[in-house]
């Protein structure tokens, strides 16, 4: 008795297909998570020098002379942090 096998079609436009979307999805993939670690470190970078200097006011830490760079520190950092949030918000609208 024979073995059933059925005739192969030709499916090679379909495994090409499959093959291309796969390379896309992968491609699509890696260019996400490239772009989830600079944003991660883009609002980490900021967010570090914040709390640094929080940090020292909050503890007293800080000499009179220092106390003024840290509330401008704090402010410049935290308009970093609002400017990527809103550039980010507007590329996930687009």
């Amino acid at each position: 008795m024979r073995a059933f096998r059925p005739e192969r079609q030709n499916c090679t436009p379909h495994s090409n297909r499959e093959h291309q979307l796969r390379g896309e999805a992968e491609a699509n993939s890696r260019l996400k998570d490239e772009f989830l670690m600079m944003v991660s470190h883009e609002l980490r970078t900021p967010l570090n020098s914040l709390l640094g200097w929080a940090d020292m006011l909050r503890l007293g830490i800080l000499p009179d002379g220092r106390r003024q760079r840290a509330v401008e520190a704090i402010y410049e950092n935290a308009k970093l942090q609002t400017q990527l949030i809103a550039t980010c918000s507007i590329w996930l609208k687009s």
